[in-house]
Formats: structure tokens, C-alpha cells, sequence
């Protein structure tokens, strides 16, 4: 499935009126258009909102109710982003809100696409110039960031690359199309 068309989100017109009075409140200026993110892998709201004075924002909603877990990644998300250096590439945290039975986040919009697969060389140079620049910034990470209490790389490594170990014990089965892997699982689990 094309990443762009991995999400099933309500689109703007879809939230409570006054949640979208909220953030028109926020925001300062009427909605006069707004485009939802297609890609992701979560069924709360995300959407570009242009405004009418000319504004392009990012904005996350969710139900505090029955989606408090994204509430809880969106709050978290805007501490890490607001705790960054200024010199990672990243697009700024303006504002969150409660309200409305909702929790909200406000970015930066960021003009780009997501590419397409398989990537091409013209695709890969700017993510890798972005990594390689957040890298740089990140090597000494700020004390604001390391107070968020994000765990460590290498314990998210563990936990991305444990499947390794599953399968070796036989728990979880090789994956379609990994059948080259089948001599490497030992390795592969250290």
C-alpha cells in the first residue's frame, strides 16, 4: 500500500463545530481550505489548513475519549518538536489546545511529498541531508530534550529489531519475500 494512502482520518468539515471554532480561534483567521493527510497509521484527524489571511498550518485533533492514546503521541510528539534545537530541520510547534472533548496541535506547515516508491536518488539526498543535519544537532542533545524523557536509540533499536529474535525461537514466522534471511536469523538476532 503507497504510504500516502495508508490513513483513514475525518477530514475538517467531520470535526465538531466547535472544536473547529477552537482552532479557527487559534488560528486567527478562517478556514478556507484544508487538504487531509492521506498517509499514516492512525485514524485521528491531520490536515494542512490554509486560512484566509494567507497562513498554512499542520493540525492534529483527537478525542480525548475514545483516542486518548493519540492524544498522549500528540502532546508528546509537540514537547520533543518545541525541545529541539532551532538547527534540526523540523517544522515548529505553534500551539496546542484542549477543548471540545479534544486534544490539538498546531505545526508549521511543511511544503514537500512523500516519495514514491521504490525511492530514487533525487528522494534520498535531501532525507539523508536532513538526518544527516539533525544528526549534527542531536549529538549533543539539549537538556530541554533529554527532560521530555525519550528512551534511549539503542533501546528503540532493541525493540525495532526483535524480531529477529522472535523468529528464531520460532514465535513469529519468516516474513514473505525474507526467505534470504533464513541463514542469517542467528546473526541477524545478535
Amino acid at each position: 500500500v503507497p504510504y500516502g494512502a495508508t490513513a483513514v482520518r475525518p477530514g475538517w468539515p467531520d470535526l465538531p463545530a466547535d472544536l473547529r471554532a477552537a482552532i479557527v480561534g487559534r488560528l486567527g483567521a478562517q478556514v478556507i481550505w484544508a487538504t487531509t493527510a492521506t498517509g499514516g497509521f492512525t485514524r485521528g484527524f491531520a490536515a494542512v489548513l490554509d486560512t484566509a489571511d494567507g497562513d498554512r498550518v499542520f493540525v492534529k485533533a483527537a478525542r480525548l475519549v475514545d483516542q486518548r492514546h493519540l492524544c498522549d503521541w500528540y502532546a508528546h510528539e509537540a514537547a520533543i518538536v518545541a525541545a529541539l534545537p532551532s538547527s534540526v530541520p523540523a517544522p515548529a510547534v505553534r500551539w496546542t489546545l484542549t477543548t471540545a472533548g479534544h486534544f490539538a496541535v498546531c505545526f508549521d506547515a511543511v511544503d514537500g511529498a512523500v516519495p514514491s516508491l521504490p525511492w530514487t536518488a533525487g528522494s534520498l539526498a535531501p532525507v539523508l541531508a536532513a538526518w544527516a543535519s539533525a544528526g549534527a544537532a542531536l549529538a549533543q542533545p539539549p537538556r530541554a530534550l533529554l527532560d521530555v524523557g525519550l528512551p534511549a536509540l539503542s533501546d528503540l533499536l532493541r525493540a525495532d529489531l526483535s524480531w529477529w529474535q522472535e523468529i528464531l525461537a520460532g514465535r513469529y514466522p519468516l516474513p514473505p519475500g525474507a526467505a534470504v534471511a533464513r541463514d542469517h536469523i542467528r546473526e541477524l538476532a545478535a
